[in-house]
């Protein structure tokens, strides 16, 4: 793993390595928006993040290629000072929002007890992932805290 990095970059390039750079391999993502940024917390779980509310994740190393269903899931305003408005879709009813810098600490949680939630959070400028979790099902979205 010492060896093995990612880059990403336009048209949901994505790139990975498995010999310090020597080489690079194609991976699938399956979006054609620009990436931009990768994160491995681990040998087998990645997430990328990119234009228009693109959020990919995968969990088995080969490409990113599982897409965040975008639309059950909003945030208004998104960038925020802290405090927003979190939107679910009807079909997914969200109990449990946690809040996770880029490198995945997990840095809020709150318990939801409507579709149309404010949260009101206190954290340092910077872009961060919002997971609405409804108990079988989470689902993700790019949080900016200006």
């Amino acid at each position: 793993m010492q060896n093995t990095g990612y880059i990403v970059g336009d048209n949901g390039k994505i790139l990975k390595t498995i010999d310090g750079g020597t080489n690079w391999i194609t991976q699938t993502s399956g979006t054609g928006n620009w990436l931009f940024s990768v994160y491995f917390p681990d040998a087998t779980t990645g997430h990328a993040v990119g234009e228009n509310g693109t959020i990919l994740k995968t969990t088995n190393s080969v490409g990113i290629i599982e897409k965040t269903d975008v639309q059950a899931i909003k945030i208004y305003p998104n960038p925020t000072t802290g405090k927003f408005q979190l939107r679910t879709a009807d079909s997914f009813n969200a109990k449990h929002i946690e809040v996770y810098t880029m490198l995945g600490g997990r840095v809020y949680s709150q318990m939801l007890h409507s579709p149309n939630e404010i949260v009101n959070i206190q954290l340092a400028t910077g872009l961060y992932f919002a997971k609405a979790i409804d108990g079988e099902k989470a689902l993700s979205i790019k949080l900016v805290i200006q």
